[in-house]
Formats: C-alpha cells, sequence, structure tokens
C-alpha cells in the first residue's frame, strides 16, 4: 500500500449494495485500519463476523441492536451514541431503526 496521505470524499466512492439493498455501505482502508458508512433498513441483519481491528460504530440515525454470543450480551446503540468492540469479538447486527 502507498504510505503517503490519501483524501477522499464519501460521495465519490462506490456504495455497495448487499441483502437485496437492506444493507449499504461505502467505504476506505488503510494499513492497519478500515473506515465505513453503512446504512441499514428497520429489520436488517448482519451475520456474526469478527474484525482483526477494533470496529468503533457511531450511530448517527436510527438504533442498532449488537448481539455478542460468545458472552450473551446485547447493546442497543442509538443515534448519537458509540461503541466500541475489541479485536476478534464475535458480533452481530440488526437494525431496530431506519
Amino acid at each position: 500500500m502507498d504510505e503517503r496521505p490519501r483524501r477522499s470524499a464519501w460521495n465519490d466512492l462506490a456504495t455497495e449494495s448487499l441483502l437485496g439493498g437492506t444493507v449499504k455501505r461505502r467505504y476506505v482502508y488503510g494499513k492497519n485500519a478500515m473506515v465505513a458508512q453503512i446504512w441499514l433498513t428497520k429489520g436488517a441483519e448482519v451475520a456474526e463476523h469478527v474484525h482483526e481491528a477494533e470496529q468503533i460504530t457511531q450511530v448517527f440515525t436510527g438504533a442498532l441492536r449488537l448481539i455478542f454470543r460468545t458472552t450473551g450480551e446485547t447493546h442497543d446503540v442509538r443515534a448519537g451514541e458509540v461503541i466500541v468492540i475489541p479485536p476478534n469479538v464475535p458480533h452481530a447486527a440488526v437494525a431496530l431503526e431506519d
């Protein structure tokens, strides 16, 4: 990967549509991190997965339920809130609101 700074405009990046359009995302990658914009329609489900790096999720609108099967925890994250998920922690998500 190029070691020089890169600047992007979110609106210039391709938006990927998944799960019949209930999930849309666009993202930029660095060497050790990724930043994404993700839109979920109410009821959309994201299957359990893990990340090698920490995941920091900020909810701008609506609400998201994060499910941590291995610990039995759930966290409802609402507009204006942030949650930090440690590396390699399996989690799934369900959109509670658009």
